[in-house]
Parts: structure tokens; sequence; C-alpha cells
């Protein structure tokens, strides 16, 4: 009788093993996979799993299609301590291509647990985006990209430079709210505040006293550059020869705006493009 049921068991196991094989297990079972290395571990992209071999993989995009899945990793990963337990994690960018015109960037993870690597959810930057350097410091990727602006055609050039930074939390790699730091064609930096703190709303605080971040800048006192910042950002109100916290001349006006707006990074970088506008400042009211 034991035998039978051993028998039983193990073809119980096998049924159960061909089954996941048939239906590739679930997503979040395959990130649970082991690899010698960051380039054949398994990240989820777009809710799926995707195991690199030798740092790519290409599928069907379905049975008999002729379109192909193409996903690789982008460079060399880059190593760093994540997690805070003094081993050497891996950062990397993937590209992956759906079959149709885009490309798309992601940042994934492989963490290090016991010399073993365990790939992370992958967070889109961009489609077509230019890529220049990714690091870990802090515990933290930091990925420094160039795009365009919101109002630009795909074939445009990528020239406005980002930055994005994604750090670990319950073992998933945050999603943005990517860190953008605004950066002016030069690379100066011109936004002076920390805006990571507010949500895709603009707001920050606490659940149930949110609040807007209000910001000022000068700009010479003409028609013409009230005119062109206005339709950048549409919430800035002019204040002629008023100097504002930030100090402006008597030929330029005081502008400020409110971050509670529709894509008010986006806003923001346009702004800091303005090559009048010397700097962005939070605006404080007493």
């Amino acid at each position: 009788m034991k035998i039978f049921i051993e028998i039983f068991a193990v073809l119980c196991m096998i049924s159960a093993t061909v089954t996941l094989a048939k239906s590739g297990g679930s997503a979040a079972a395959q990130l649970d996979q082991y690899a010698t290395d960051p380039l054949n571990a398994t990240y989820l992209i777009e809710g799926r799993a995707v195991h690199l071999i030798d740092g790519s993989r290409e599928v069907a995009a379905a049975l008999g299609s002729a379109t192909k899945i193409r996903t690789a990793v982008l460079g060399q990963p880059v190593y760093g301590d994540m997690d805070g337990d003094g081993d050497k994690d891996a950062a990397l960018l993937l590209t992956h291509d759906p079959g149709g015109s885009g490309t798309f960037y992601y940042v994934a993870a492989a963490i290090n647990v016991n010399g073993r690597y365990q790939g992370t959810n992958a967070v889109l930057l961009g489609d077509r985006i230019a890529p220049m350097d990714i690091v870990i410091r802090n515990s933290a990727i930091v990925v420094n990209y160039a795009d365009r602006r919101p109002e630009e055609p795909m074939s445009a050039r990528p020239t406005v430079d980002k930055t994005a930074q994604l750090s670990l939390k319950d073992d998933q790699l945050a999603s943005p709210g990517l860190t953008e730091i605004v950066k002016s064609a030069i690379g100066s930096q011109k936004v002076t505040f920390d805006f990571t703190r507010l949500d895709d709303d603009g707001l920050y605080g606490a659940a149930d006293a949110k609040r807007a971040l209000s910001y000022e800048f000068c700009i010479p006192d003409t028609v013409q550059h009230r005119t062109e910042v206005n339709r950048i950002d549409p919430t800035v109100k002019f204040f002629a020869q008023s100097p504002g916290r930030i100090g402006c001349s008597k030929s330029e006006s005081l502008c400020i705006g409110s971050t509670h707006q529709k894509d008010f990074r986006g806003v923001l970088q346009r702004l800091a493009e303005l090559t009048y506008v010397q700097r962005i400042d939070e605006s404080f009211f007493e």
C-alpha cells in the first residue's frame, strides 16, 4: 500500500510540473528563480516574466507569428550594494522591442542572494530615448539619459537631459515618479528646489493635507516674454518690477507658478530651457 501511495505522489508531482511548464508558471513564481549572473536572470517587464540567456531573449509575438519580441541588455551591468547586505547587486538597462515601431528602455536590478542573482521588475524610462550612463550610488540606481520635449515627434533627436533615480522597496524597484532633475541645454541645473517629494499631481504633505508647491523666477518685462512663458505654464502670474525673494531687477517681471498642474515636471523642464530664465526657486509666502 505504501508503494502505491508513493507512486501516486510522484505521478502527481510530474503532472503538476507539466502543467506549470505548459502555462509558463506565474510571473511572480518565475521571478523567484536565481541565476548565476545578471545576464541570465529573469525580469518582470509589463507584467511578463522575461528570462534572459546571455543577456538577450527573442520570442514570437504570437503562435505562428513572424513578428518577434526582442529584449536585450544594453551595455554591461554595473555593480553596487542596493539592499544594504554588503553584497554586490547589479543594475542594468534593458531594451525591449515588442514588434512595432518603438524601442522601449527599462531599468532593472538583479539582487545578489548568496552569490546568485534574482531579477526585479523593470521600470520604463521611455521610448527611443538616448541613455548615457547608469551607476549605483547610495543604494539607488541613477540613470542619465536624453529625452524629447512632450510636444516633439518621435523622429526628433533626444536633446533634453534627464536623470532617473530608483531604489528597492519591498524587493521591488520603485517606479517613476522618477527623480527627474531638470537641466538646461548646457547641463547646468536651474531648478534649485527638490521636487522629488511631490506626487504625480504636483502635491506634497500628509494624505489629508496635501498642497501644491509654488515656484518663482525672473524674466525680461516684455509682452513677448510673458506670452512665451504663459504658453508653457498657464499657472504663472506676473508681477512687474517686483523683486520677489529671488531678486528680480527693475527691468524684469517676477513670475510665480504652481506645481499643481498636468505634467508639472515637463513644464519646469521647458521653463528651465528658456535662455533668459536663470534659475527657478521655491516660492514662500509670508
